[in-house]
């Protein structure tokens, strides 16, 4: 994942600020807490677009990440229709579903991609998992993918590492990836331009970033330290 991270704020804002992509955003108490089936997770509206079963609690639980999407596109500023969608964690136990967590804001809309539309992409790691997500236009083009864990201690999942990369052009391979280790309080930039790469490092103090708390439209400064 690349891109350059100065540019990150403009771009973003032009991609996602300029469209309200939260207007029909889901109201997180008419999530179900409970459920035996994931598609009773999905509030009256909505639906479930993609879907990943992961062990996140460390104890071999068919735990489940849930995108969903309004099954009623809403419109956004140009009046071009816009699906929204919203990130719903449930954990498995003796057969049934339990609400762990959510996020209303951090998943991007269908629209808020740019010209290059809107990519969306789970991962599951050991006791985590990581969202994808990409967009641009013309020879600008983002990415970040945010690793998360469950920490016990405050009942949600918190950002573990965050990776952000910025490409101001997409020809030269030009562009800077910015990843941020909240485990070890190391951030590391990467700026590449014609596939020669200059790294550097530097300590920072890590801060706790919800899964609630990760805003798409704010994801350009939320994770500095």
């Amino acid at each position: 994942m690349k891109i350059a991270f100065s540019k990150i704020t403009s771009l973003l804002f032009s991609l996602v600020v300029t469209n309200p992509a939260f207007a029909n955003e889901i109201i997180a108490t008419a999530i179900p807490k409970t459920g035996t089936t994931v598609e009773q997770f999905c509030p009256p509206g909505w639906k479930i677009e993609s879907k990943l079963t992961a062990d996140l609690q460390g104890n071999g639980s068919k735990d489940q990440i849930l995108e969903l999407i309004s099954k009623k596109p809403g419109k956004n500023s140009n009046g071009v229709a816009t699906d929204y969608r919203a990130l719903v964690v449930a954990f498995a136990k003796d057969g049934k579903l339990s609400l762990a967590d959510y996020a209303t804001k951090f998943l991007l809309c269908s629209t808020c991609g740019g010209q290059l539309g809107t990519t969306i992409e789970f991962a599951k790691e050991k006791n985590s998992f990581s969202v994808d997500q990409s967009g641009g236009g013309g020879n600008d083009s983002f990415e970040y993918n945010v690793t998360l864990k469950y920490d016990k201690t405050k009942n949600q999942f918190v950002v573990a590492r965050a990776v952000v990369t910025t490409s101001g052009d997409r020809l030269s391979n030009a562009s800077t990836e910015t990843s941020y280790d909240y485990e070890k309080g190391v951030e590391t930039i990467t700026k590449t331009v014609d596939d020669k790469e200059k790294k550097s490092t530097k300590k920072f103090t890590p801060k706790t970033i919800t899964l609630r708390e990760l805003d798409a439209d704010k994801l350009s400064t939320l994770f500095k330290g």
